[in-house]
């Protein structure tokens, strides 16, 4: 299965589609977003939205018909919520992704990328890749997007870049994050754009599923309004950018803590996605 060939069949069998939903749970949605946020910035003749799967059976959006496309992952492929959220959106059309062939997700009701996993795998053909190539072939089979072949070219170049990131975040910054700040009660996880996902996977992943740590994630960037409860009070000695230690110190500042996977993420996004990321950096 490619990108090129699934989108092709599903705007052939549909006309255009007019709005993609985006459902997964934890890690898998992490994955998938990324992708969405290419397609909000990107799209201009169609809408993109990421949901929780169960709050998308919950909450199941009114422009959810024939002209939508349904995009799911379940790593396991038996995550019961996705596979329910994409049985809801059966009438609608749904490409559903996992690592597990034969699971409940698998079943033949829908399309189903069976995709491989492990270390050697292609960013290419896994869930973050596989979603990224799809929004870009999405938004240029239907309206041009300039960018397809840088895109499949980023791809490419991160399974070059991504274990040298991984060898500087372990060297440089896991074990001084931990110094520094393993005595802090709660953390404020911030980022913004395609590195949101990251964000997102240090909160609930990271920090509050593997560790047991207070925190939340913050769609922002510092300065924020969102942080003036930290900047002007006593609770400011929470964050360690604030401690006369970090002040003092001469290492990495803050935002590279903001998401220990900050090289990582970098070395993963969308081509695009990264050249606005670096544009918006750059006023920091």
């Amino acid at each position: 299965m490619n990108a090129h060939d699934l989108v092709q069949e599903i705007i052939e069998r549909k006309g255009k589609v007019e709005n993609v939903f985006w459902i997964a749970c934890g890690g898998s949605m992490i994955d998938l977003m990324p992708a969405n946020e290419l397609l909000k910035r990107e799209a201009t003749t169609f809408t993109s939205t990421v949901y929780t799967a169960r709050e998308f059976c919950l909450m199941a959006p009114k422009s959810l018909g024939e002209k939508s496309l349904v995009i799911a992952c379940s790593h396991s492929g038996n995550t019961q919520e996705v596979v329910d959220g994409c049985e809801m959106a059966l009438a609608a059309g749904v490409v559903a992704m996992t690592d597990c062939e034969g699971s409940k997700i698998d079943n033949g009701k829908w399309t189903t990328w069976v995709y491989p996993w492990g270390e050697g795998v292609s960013q290419a053909e896994v869930p973050q890749g596989i979603g990224a190539l799809i929004a870009a072939e999405l938004l240029d089979q239907q309206e041009g997007y300039e960018a397809l072949a840088d895109m499949y070219e980023g791809l490419k170049q991160m399974d070059a870049l991504l274990p040298a990131a991984r060898e500087k975040v372990n060297a440089e910054l896991g074990a001084r994050f931990a110094e520094l700040c393993q005595q802090h009660k709660f953390f404020y996880i911030l980022g913004s754009g395609p590195n949101f996902s990251q964000t997102y996977a240090m909160a609930i992943c990271s920090l509050m599923e593997m560790q047991w740590q207070h925190c939340c994630y913050i769609r922002s960037r510092l300065p924020s309004p969102a942080c003036s409860t930290l900047c002007s009070s006593d609770r400011a000695s929470a964050a360690p950018w604030r401690s006369a230690r970090w002040r003092s110190s001469t290492r990495t500042p803050i935002p590279s803590w903001c998401s220990m996977r900050s090289s990582t993420a970098w070395a993963r996004c969308p081509p695009a996605c990264v050249r606005s990321w670096s544009r918006s950096s750059s006023t920091r």
